[in-house]
């Protein structure tokens, strides 16, 4: 999609027997650059693959059918005003009879408009012919070490939370941006709690390089190191994604530490240079372990050569 908006140019410049656009959700939001150039190729014929063709709201819908088949939904305020409007509030709890009427009837004409154009398979429906092992996921709940219950019980005390929870406070800042920073600071001191201690340091010289990122220290970090020397022994292969580079970091130095052969793809890796990671991952049995960041390792990447995933930080 870079490749899109760098060099539309001269793309524009050939005519295009089919336009196939993989991962398609990216143009979801009909505003974004990217989701207006794709628009403009004039061509007969346009299939558009995605896993997750609407995450938020109606109005991706209508973008991406507004790619394949221009005009069949209606303008975007048409679609707003006649489907996108009339489910959303038949779907809120405080709903009327007649609105969740009038949306079932609604949501079921959209359905009719879209059916033809959309060929759906599920994983059930293809597990014969791929032949994918059983998923199984579980839930691990990490009890927090001492340093992180102190620093995290300091914080709730702290003057932060107070002024969220003080209707009078005279905070400057949106309340709703006063949230999001204590979420974001609570969930530092659960990753790591140098996470939150050194997160105000610009150099490296108060860092104390003995205990900075011990895996002692966290109780996340604690089940990683149990689970990853579990599955050492047992000739397991692991990806560990995390939302922060910061903990990704933290993660690289106890596999050093360690001795464990690794990978590590983050927002640092060019586009070029990781489908070589990926390749050298899943060709390569040597490399135990392969740390990714969820925003660059969770969109169009195939790594089959692990068998194990922890996610250390999910949203």
């Amino acid at each position: 999609y870079n490749g899109i908006v760098k060099y539309i140019k001269d793309l524009l410049t050939k005519k295009w027997h089919y336009v196939i656009l993989d991962e398609g959700h990216k143009i979801r939001n009909p505003d974004t650059q990217v989701s207006k150039l794709v628009k403009k190729f004039d061509t007969t014929h346009k299939i558009l693959i995605t896993g997750s063709p609407m995450q938020n709201s109606l109005q991706e819908l209508w973008s991406l059918f507004d790619f394949m088949r221009p005009g069949l939904l209606g303008t975007y305020n048409a679609f707003m005003d006649h489907f996108a409007t009339p489910i959303t509030q038949g779907g809120y709890a405080n709903a009327t009879q007649h609105q969740e009427a009038t949306a079932l009837e609604i949501a079921k004409a959209l359905k009719n408009i879209i059916t033809p154009y959309i060929l759906r398979r599920t994983k059930a429906e293809v597990q014969e012919h791929i032949k994918l092992p059983e998923k199984n996921e579980q839930v691990l709940f990490c009890a927090l070490t001492r340093e992180q219950r102190d620093l995290y019980m300091g914080y709730l005390m702290g003057s932060t939370v107070r002024s969220i929870l003080d209707k009078d406070s005279k905070f400057g800042d949106p309340i709703r941006a006063r949230v999001l920073v204590a979420l974001t600071t609570l969930r530092k001191i659960c990753n790591h709690p140098d996470l939150y201690l050194y997160e105000a340091h610009d150099d490296d010289e108060d860092i104390d390089e003995e205990s900075f990122g011990n895996w002692k220290r966290s109780g996340k970090m604690s089940v990683v190191h149990s689970l990853l020397k579990i599955w050492l022994k047992q000739g397991h292969r692991t990806l560990i994604f995390s939302q922060s580079r910061a903990m990704l970091c933290i993660l690289e130095q106890h596999l050093q530490k360690h001795k464990f052969e690794y990978l590590k793809m983050d927002g640092s890796v060019s586009v070029a240079q990781r489908q070589n990671l990926i390749k050298t991952f899943n060709e390569n049995a040597k490399f135990l372990v392969f740390l990714a960041t969820t925003r660059v390792g969770g969109l169009g990447v195939n790594l089959t050569g692990a068998d194990r995933v922890i996610i250390y930080d999910p949203d």
